[in-house]
């Protein structure tokens, strides 16, 4: 078995690195499919969202665009499209078997693991589990459990589509997560495996009533839900379609905060408090490569790249200043490379985030700009550098080249076109540039 854990992600990823990190050893891929508009056509509220998302170590993001109509189904529809997604981009990675997993989806360790020792051992097609859900605090568990089932771990039939609607699936379940083949299927004790669903603990219910494919349709107050849901207190009547249940109190299992703290992208906090205590310093720099690619194109870090990427003009700069606002704010220097009695290259590691900070140090010569790393010498006409100016992303404001012509120089001219690259971490994209060397 070769198993790939397929994410849904729109809403709800406050939670999604938990989830992650409590199965993220159990399966072989990882692959998150996500979205920036819902299935109801509502834009997600926060602009670091991708970023966020790619911030989490996994290599396999898919983004998908939701198709936004007026059939009744659309919703289901849509998730079901995306899920499919999600199948193709596992079978492209070899993987024999999936498990569709939410943001707020989790499983129990050791049950994962037996659970799957079953599946194997027994050659099943399929399977599915009942859920335990939770509503408002990861303590408050609803009582009497539901009854509805969630498909577990399923075979990947190549050339087959694998998910419909089916009328006749084994058990009742999500009509966007039905997945062919059944024949053998195995149907989970509760006592055996469980999905933990905490479908109503989030930082933003709002987003969640407003956006969730199943609440679309019911017809109730949208003030009254979300002020009943907010004041809750055990022993409160729960909101709908929860009213028949009640809540029991129970150990955090997963360790989810109670109080979900704002995501931050950590990348991001990173560059900007460097770059602007550059700007402040008078020190020339400019954001290059990757970094700028990556922002300027998709308002997101590459999660496949490894570093961030500053250049700086040494001819004006004295690196002893840039060295002691490094040190000042508590990065540490590991890499330090000169030629002919220049330094070219600084490196510097954040306990704060995976990614390097790279300056690459450019010297002025005649009409270009011009520099050394391991590939030889590469050189900026002086115009790109001339006409570095001040260029706001994400309302916070970085020193930037002219984009059109440093990207085409980079990248060539189809630089807004993705380009895949091989025999780099997690199979990335533009990494490799066309490299310009002096002339």
């Amino acid at each position: 078995m070769k198993l790939a854990a397929v994410y849904s992600v729109f809403d709800s990823e406050e939670l999604l690195p938990y989830s992650i990190s409590s199965i993220r050893d159990l399966v072989d891929e990882i692959i998150i499919v996500y979205q920036t508009v819902s299935n109801c056509g509502n834009t997600h509220p926060n602009e670091s969202f991708v970023s966020f998302i790619s911030e989490l170590g996994v290599d396999n993001l898919v983004l998908y665009q939701p198709s936004i109509t007026n059939h009744p189904h659309n919703a289901e529809l849509n998730e079901r499209n995306k899920r499919g997604i999600g199948c193709k981009h596992a079978m492209n990675l070899g993987c024999t078997h999936f498990v569709f997993v939410d943001c707020d989806e989790f499983y129990d360790r050791e049950q994962f693991i037996q659970a799957k020792k079953q599946i194997i051992d027994n050659d099943y097609d399929s399977s599915a589990c009942q859920m335990a859900t939770y509503y408002k605090s990861p303590t408050y568990r609803l009582t009497p459990n539901e009854e509805y089932y969630v498909p577990f771990i399923t075979k990947l039939q190549p050339g087959v589509t694998q998910l419909a609607n089916f009328p006749d699936y084994p058990v009742l379940a999500d009509p966007s997560r039905k997945s062919f083949p059944w024949n053998n299927f195995k149907k989970f004790e509760r006592s055996e495996l469980e999905m933990h669903h905490f479908t109503m603990v989030r930082k933003d219910i709002e987003l969640k009533f407003k956006n969730h494919s199943t609440l679309s349709t019911r017809r109730y107050s949208f003030e009254q839900l979300v002020s009943d849901f907010n004041n809750f207190k055990p022993g409160d009547k729960l909101v709908p379609p929860f009213e028949k249940y009640d809540v029991t109190i129970v150990d955090n299992k997963f360790n989810i905060p109670e109080e979900i703290p704002d995501y931050v992208d950590k990348s991001f906090s990173v560059l900007t408090e460097i770059c602007n205590a550059l700007g402040d310093s008078n020190i020339d720099y400019w954001l290059s490569s990757g970094t700028y690619l990556s922002l300027y194109r998709e308002n997101r870090f590459f999660p496949w790249d490894l570093d961030l990427d500053i250049d700086i003009d040494g001819t004006k700069t004295d690196l002893n200043k840039l060295k002691n606002i490094m040190n000042s704010l508590g990065y540490e220097m590991i890499k330090e490379c000169n030629l002919g009695g220049k330094t070219n290259q600084i490196m510097y590691r954040s306990n704060k985030i995976e990614r390097i900070i790279d300056f690459y140090i450019w010297y002025k010569e005649e009409d270009q700009y011009v520099t050394h790393c391991d590939v030889g010498y590469l050189f900026y006409p002086i115009e790109i550098v001339e006409n570095v100016h001040p260029q706001s992303i994400r309302d916070q404001i970085f020193n930037c080249p002219p984009p059109h012509e440093y990207f085409t120089l980079r990248y060539g001219e189809d630089w807004m076109t993705p380009k895949r690259v091989s025999g780099l971490p997690g199979g990335g994209w533009d990494i490799t540039k066309n490299l310009v060397r002096r002339r």
